[in-house]
C-alpha cells in the first residue's frame, strides 16, 4: 500500500492528477480506511479546481485520521486552503 501511494504522490507532484486520481482510487478499494487515500485524492481534486469533491473527500479523510497526527494536520491545512478557494 505505501508503494501505492508513494507512486500516486509522485504523479500529483508532476501535476498528473488524473494518473494521482486512478492510483489513489486504486489505494482506496484494497484500503478504504487509510486516510492517507483521502489526503491524495482530496488534493489531486482540489488542484483540478473541484472544490466540493476536494472538502468531501477531505472531511472523511479527517473522520479517518485519528491514529495518524501528521496525516490529520496535513488533511486540515488542505481543508483550509480549500474553504480560502471558496470565499
Amino acid at each position: 500500500m505505501s508503494v501505492l501511494l508513494q507512486e500516486g504522490w509522485s504523479y500529483y507532484r508532476l501535476e498528473n492528477y488524473p494518473r494521482s486520481i486512478a492510483i489513489a482510487e486504486r489505494a482506496q478499494r484494497l484500503d478504504p480506511r487509510r486516510a492517507e487515500v483521502y489526503l491524495l485524492l482530496a488534493s489531486s481534486y482540489f488542484a483540478q479546481s473541484k472544490t466540493g469533491l476536494a472538502e468531501a473527500l477531505t472531511q472523511r479523510g479527517l473522520s479517518l485520521s485519528q491514529g495518524d497526527v501528521t496525516i490529520r494536520h496535513q488533511l486540515q491545512s488542505l481543508l483550509v486552503k480549500i474553504r480560502d478557494a471558496v470565499l
